[in-house]
Formats: structure tokens, sequence, C-alpha cells
């Protein structure tokens, strides 16, 4: 998938680079991250077995009461599902993150257009290569580990 991209930039180290970026009415796609500010792919959650499945186990398997903050563990567990690029982990939650330093402190705007880039899709191989009950643990250990991050005081 062709994208367009625009100028960041690190305010910890300085660096200046190109940011993959999808447009403002671009509903149900999300650029996936990696952790080091390397690696991008496209998700597009429109006929994608991987999203459909995790959503299905999610909405099986997720406490009644936070569900003022579903939407948000959702999405950073499907960063989780995700297959890796380049060893590293992917998310579609977050701010960008530098390539140089791996700092999230980045001023990214879509004013400055700088190119494109055409990112590989992003898939869930791993996620779906698992029988259902893994995949369903997979999703309560996933809700577990964001429930005690965010709910403790």
């Amino acid at each position: 998938m062709k994208v367009t991209t625009f100028k960041a930039t690190c305010n910890d180290c300085h660096t200046q680079f190109d940011k993959p970026s999808l447009p403002s009415m671009a509903y149900g796609e999300f650029i996936a991250k990696g952790e080091k500010g390397t690696a991008f792919a496209y998700l597009s959650t429109f006929g994608n077995s991987g999203w459909d499945r995790i959503d299905q186990l999610f909405k099986k398997v997720f406490p009644k009461k936070y569900q003022s903050s579903a939407t948000e563990c959702f999405q950073w567990m499907i960063g989780k599902c995700l297959d890796p690029i380049d060893d590293q982990a992917l998310s579609i939650v977050g701010a960008p993150v530098c390539p140089n330093c791996h700092g999230s402190n980045v001023m990214a705007g879509d004013d400055i257009r700088a190119g494109e880039l055409d990112l590989p899709e992003a898939t869930f191989s791993k996620f779906l290569s698992l029988d259902d009950l893994a995949q369903e643990q997979m999703v309560k250990d996933l809700c577990s580990q964001w429930l005690e991050k965010t709910t403790k005081p």
C-alpha cells in the first residue's frame, strides 16, 4: 500500500525523519509502526480474519466493568498480536518513534510532505496459527496485562 510521508522531528535528539501517514478520513485503516521507528506496515480492518478473530475473542473475555477503556485495550492488543517486522514488535497506538534514539517525543504533523512509501500488509500469521484455545488464552492474558498496567493506582 502506497502512503504519503511527512517530515517529523525528534524533540530529544533533533533527528528529522519521514513519517508515513494515512488521510484523516481513513476509517478502519492503520499504520502499524515498529518499536524502533524503522518498520511500518499497513493494516486494514476490512475483511481481515486476524482482526475479526481478535475482536470476537476480545468481546467474549474483556471484563464489562472496564468497558470505558475497551477501545484502548483492544488497539493495544492488536499490536501485540501482529507479526513483527525486522524483529520489531508493532503497534497501532501511540506517538511516532524516532528511528535514531527510539524515543516518542516527536513533533509530527501533516504539514511538510516528504514523499511516498510502499508499506507491506500487516499480518497476524503467528496468532492465527494457534489453535482456538491458545488464541483465547492469549487474548485473556493480554487483557489482564493491559488492565494490570492501566488500572493500578
